[in-house]
């Protein structure tokens, strides 16, 4: 394990006045790659987030690292190809984080879904109905070939029905394939971990988070520090806008053409189940509703983790898991495993992130389909316009797995505006396990996090370094605890620290639906 390098983060005062040559706006996975490859570049970078780093959506995935089967249906193979190379990258250069996933799908019929299959293959949209044997063993063996390079996982099989099996899902289910994927446990620790390797390789490049775009003129760059409500002016030679889910919204601060993403929510849930967590003996099952959705169970840490629905939205900060889809996923949970019972008191957590769907080239859009738009992603170079004396390198779309490739294709466009030859690639590129403290509970190791991960607010440290209240296991002691470590680290008086304690509070109750949370001891 490697020691962290010194601290990335910086507070927007410390940075009045300084000139950067490129700064990255979003600090999210895909903002995140790019600060960390353009540092091995040897590029000063400046990446600024208005909330925390990875606050978004890139801390509210399914946790999975996979390939996107379901994407062959739509003729998507290059994205298929890319994503599961990129997952087997991460299996060799994120090994501390990312672990193999054996994955279950449930089948009917033999046949079943074969011309569905057919006609989504040539752009049309049949009605529902489940894939039989054929349609996913083809389906598998063409993601088998497409993600051989660099591939340690099995192949994928086709097997009757184990008797364990049979007394776990629906007695229509007389076979099961059977396939390989990845999960990853802390998306947030490898997000740290990825700034300290670029800021290890770079130093003058640095990250201030709780800190908002404002204006952008001419070259130069209005900030403001969203805790302290202080404004600071910097100047760059480029502007990464990296902002996902908030494209279309900050289109009109970049000055650039609005229409390129759509944002669609998903929302999960983590579940104390003891007997489904025995059932699913470490593996995910990956099933379709009655309505065509594709969903995931699998375990996650002692806990067992659901999801997701695809719901579009207008306003990403906005988002958060209604009762409604709730009970849909307690719905089709139980449409697969209806020997179990399912329940609202047996949720620990809910999670909910915008994903930023490309509308490039998206024929979904219209049609009212969102699991059908492209999980593509596209790096648009915009010239300057108007005020704007600078380019603007766009991240459009895009998933988890695929960051890295994602932030190579920035890289180099950035790199060609500046006229600087590339001398390093992620590709193979281990990610360092750092030791920034994020498996430690005690006072310590919970200040060593708030000092080296930039900890501004008690809720970044809860929600963003700490599995405890994602685990269900976050109580009013641990909270204090937590406020204690921060409170000491950073200085806060007595009103402040009970401030953060309130306010991280709400934001567990109402977001994330911990009600045990809703009244103080």
């Amino acid at each position: 394990m490697h020691e962290p390098a010194p601290c990335a983060h910086v507070r927007p005062a410390s940075i009045q006045g300084q000139h950067f040559q490129v700064v990255i706006v979003g600090a999210g996975i895909n903002g995140i790659g790019v600060f960390r490859d353009l540092c091995l570049q040897g590029v000063q970078c400046l990446l600024i987030d208005k909330g925390d780093v990875g606050s978004g959506a890139s801390s509210a995935p399914s946790r999975m690292i996979h390939g996107g089967l379901r994407y062959l249906e739509n003729a998507e193979f290059s994205l298929v190809k890319e994503a599961a190379q990129e997952r087997n990258n991460l299996l060799l250069t994120a090994p501390h984080l990312v672990q193999p996933l054996h994955t279950v799908i449930p089948l009917s019929s033999r046949l079943g879904g074969l011309f569905a299959s057919v006609l989504r293959f040539f752009g049309a949209n049949p009605p529902a109905r489940s894939r039989g044997v054929l349609a996913v063993a083809l389906g598998l063996t063409l993601y088998d070939l497409m993600g051989k390079k660099d591939r340690s996982l099995p192949s994928h099989s086709v097997r009757a029905t184990s008797p364990e099996d049979r007394a776990l899902l629906s007695d229509d289910i007389r076979w099961t394939a059977h396939f390989y994927d990845a999960w990853i446990n802390h998306p947030e620790r490898l997000m740290h971990e990825l700034i300290a390797d670029g800021h290890r390789a770079h130093n003058p490049s640095l990250v201030s988070n709780h800190c908002e775009l404002l204006a952008f003129h001419e070259n130069r760059l209005t900030l403001r520090d969203t805790v302290l409500n202080t404004e600071v002016g910097i100047t760059t030679d480029l502007v990464v806008n990296a902002t996902g889910a908030w494209l279309e919204q900050l289109s009109g601060l970049f000055g650039v053409p609005k229409g390129r993403m759509v944002g669609t929510k998903g929302s999960h849930l983590v579940m104390d189940h003891p007997a489904l967590l025995a059932a699913l003996k470490g593996r995910m099952v990956y099933f379709e509703a009655k309505d065509g959705r594709v969903c995931i169970v699998y375990p996650f840490m002692g806990r067992v983790l659901a999801g997701s629905t695809d719901i579009p939205v207008l306003n990403p900060d906005e988002v958060e898991t209604d009762s409604c889809e709730i009970e849909y996923l307690l719905k089709v949970l139980h449409e697969v495993f209806p020997r179990l019972s399912f329940s609202k008191d047996q949720i620990v957590y809910t999670f909910v992130g915008v994903r930023p769907l490309a509308t490039i080239q998206s024929r979904n859009v219209v049609s009212g389909k969102p699991d059908k738009i492209s999980r593509d992603h596209y790096v648009i170079v915009d010239g300057p316009e108007g005020p704007r004396t600078l380019p603007v390198v766009n991240l459009v779309g895009g998933k988890w797995t695929t960051f890295r490739a994602l932030a190579e294709e920035t890289t180099d466009a950035v790199l060609k505006l500046l006229q600087k030859p590339r001398a390093v690639s992620t590709a193979g590129l281990p990610i360092p396990s750092t030791d920034l403290g994020f498996d430690g509970a005690d006072i310590q190791s919970l200040r060593r996090l708030c000092r080296l991960t930039g900890v501004v607010r008690l809720s970044d440290l809860v929600l963003h370094r700490s599995l405890a209240a994602f685990l269900g296991h976050l109580d009013h002691a641990t909270l204090e605890v937590m406020a204690q470590a921060a409170s000491e680290e950073l200085g806060w008086s007595i009103e402040r620290r009970h401030l953060e304690v309130s306010r991280c509070r709400s934001i567990l109750v109402n977001k994330h639906n911990m009600q045990q949370l809703g009244q103080a001891n």
